[in-house]
């Protein structure tokens, strides 16, 4: 069996195990168990500053999936660990100031863009996007024709669509998510009440953050020698470091033998969809 860390942490009876687990088993229920990295993903925000810090950078999420698939009224539920009910912006409307503003309003608090369709908007908001993995900042142009200011991303975002990104570059920067057509109305309420209360794990989070990251740095470095050695043929270091940090942070929160299996296969799924869109690989073919 793969090794864990041993985890000094006990979450029985705690926001955890009695609200956490239940909404992760049910959003498994209804979507698929893939929703996990979206869990991960969520909380591995907490530490936004500390993998940054650590790597320079900090993967965003996609979720996709056909229309009527449930990909918003999941986001809503995700940003609930966050307290946020505002409605989610579509890429269309956005300038590239937006974009920015967007993401330099709020730390390391999730900045949701929706309706993403590939080569449907602006190359410099492309490019934003993109640039949001590194968290760049940008100069960018105020009311007074003199002056600029400005915009460095303090958080990262979140995407949902039908489709997604088509090229290599923007994909090896997210960690995807596609929803399966599962439909159960009375699963779905239970799961959206558990979510109303969803912060609860986030505040205790951010009040055992040095207590916990620890424990998740441990898991990550491990994570990153284990997946490099079981795919050493990856093109791009930052597909393993990416799902390496959402599945150190769920190991911490949860412990599951077969996880590191599955985000393995998934990764799989990921190299394989990248690679068919990197210039260089159909070059050489």
């Amino acid at each position: 069996l793969p090794r864990l860390p041993k985890m000094a942490f006990d979450f029985k009876g705690s926001v955890y195990d009695g609200l956490l687990w239940p909404f992760m088993d049910l959003l498994a229920e209804m979507y698929g168990p893939v929703t996990e990295l979206a869990v991960g993903w969520v909380f591995s925000m907490v530490y936004g500053h500390q993998f940054y810090t650590l790597t320079g950078n900090h993967p965003m999420l996609f979720i996709y999936g056909p229309k009527g698939q449930g990909k918003t009224q999941l986001g809503y539920m995700l940003m609930g660990a966050f307290g946020v009910t505002a409605k989610p912006n579509p890429i269309q409307q956005l300038s590239i100031t937006s974009l920015y503003t967007l993401v330099n309003n709020s730390s390391n608090i999730p900045a949701w863009l929706d309706e993403y369709k590939p080569n449907s908007f602006d190359r410099d908001i492309q490019e934003g996007i993109k640039n949001n993995y590194d968290r760049f900042s940008r100069e960018v142009g105020t009311l007074d024709v003199f002056k600029t200011k400005v915009r460095r991303a303090r958080s990262t975002f979140m995407i949902t669509g039908e489709y997604q990104p088509d090229d290599h570059a923007t994909k090896s920067r997210t960690v995807a998510v596609g929803l399966e057509p599962r439909h159960n109305e009375v699963k779905f309420n239970e799961a959206r009440k558990y979510a109303t209360n969803l912060s609860a794990v986030t505040l205790d989070m951010l009040k055992n953050r040095d207590k916990y990251w620890p424990a998740i740095l441990d898991r990550y470095e491990k994570l990153i020698v284990e997946l490099r050695k079981d795919f050493p043929n990856v093109s791009d270091s930052r597909i393993i470091a990416n799902y390496a940090k959402i599945c150190a942070v769920l190991d911490v929160i949860r412990t599951d033998l077969k996880r590191t299996e599955r985000i393995k296969q998934w990764m799989v799924y990921k190299q394989e969809s990248t690679m068919d869109d990197n210039p260089s690989v159909q070059i050489l073919e």
